[in-house]
């Protein structure tokens, strides 16, 4: 099987974009659709790692198309955290790409229909939990879920991409330091 590598950041970038679209696709029916396409149109940082697994996908000649995979072990996790940390293999790529795909078709034209009738919103906890969150650590995770997404409360601190990437610590909010005082 095929691996392909990423620069470090890559794949913790798109757990986070996946993270902040599923949230902002589930909180969609609450705002207004021009709302929804000004929120992401904002966000360049999402926007272009979307593009940019896409771009890989094609650019190793691997189709773009969703493959089902088969729930990992620990010992599975542990060794793709250990030894396959930046590179992923040609069918989590292939599924990845393909996500990304859809997340940029709702983007642009959002309606509740058309996010029911996505494959990302019943297959992506299975996808992340499973396959991407074991190139990344405990760590990264939290940080890549504290992301910020459409409507999301204002009591529960998020932080933009950039932020994420560039943190060597676990991000924590004023809040969450005010319940332990």
């Amino acid at each position: 099987m095929k691996q392909v590598k990423f620069e470090p950041g890559k794949i913790l970038a798109l757990y986070a974009t996946f993270f902040q679209a599923y949230m902002s696709f589930y909180r969609y029916s609450t705002g207004s659709q021009e709302e929804f396409i000004t929120y992401f149109n904002e966000k360049n940082d999402e926007m272009n790692c979307l593009r940019d697994f896409i771009e890989r996908c094609l650019q190793e000649n691997i189709n773009i198309e969703f493959r089902k995979y088969p729930a990992t072990g620990f010992i599975e996790r542990l060794y793709t955290r250990c030894l396959k940390k930046d590179s992923l293999s040609e069918f989590e790529l292939c599924t990845a790409a393909y996500f990304c795909k859809e997340i940029l078709q709702v983007i642009s034209c959002p309606s509740v229909e058309a996010i029911r009738q996505t494959k990302f919103i019943y297959d992506f906890n299975p996808f992340s939990r499973n396959i991407l969150s074991g190139h990344l650590t405990r760590q990264e995770v939290y940080n890549a879920e504290c992301i910020d997404y459409f409507y999301h409360s204002f009591y529960y601190t998020c932080f933009s991409l950039k932020e994420i990437l560039a943190s060597k610590k676990r991000l924590r909010s004023i809040y969450s330091t005010l319940i332990y005082l």
